[in-house]
């Protein structure tokens, strides 16, 4: 089976939104290829970030603004 590379890892729906989030270990942990890219472009979309323990809190109250909105 062939995979993309680069695809965040959650998918999150809500209602009638959705958003995906790209897990590291740590801020400075390795990006993959293509990784920035579909980030950014599902962030254009709707909301897409990498999320690590030293940002986790603020990923997490961006995340349910948007769901508000």
């Amino acid at each position: 089976m062939e995979q993309i590379q680069g695809i965040p890892d959650l998918l999150i729906l809500y209602k009638n939104m959705w958003a995906t989030l790209e897990c590291k270990k740590h801020a400075n942990a390795k990006r993959q290829p293509n990784q920035e890219y579909y980030v950014g472009l599902m962030n254009e979309m709707s909301f897409s970030r990498f999320i690590c323990p030293e940002n986790k809190e603020d990923v997490l109250r961006e995340l349910c603004e948007s769901f508000k909105s």
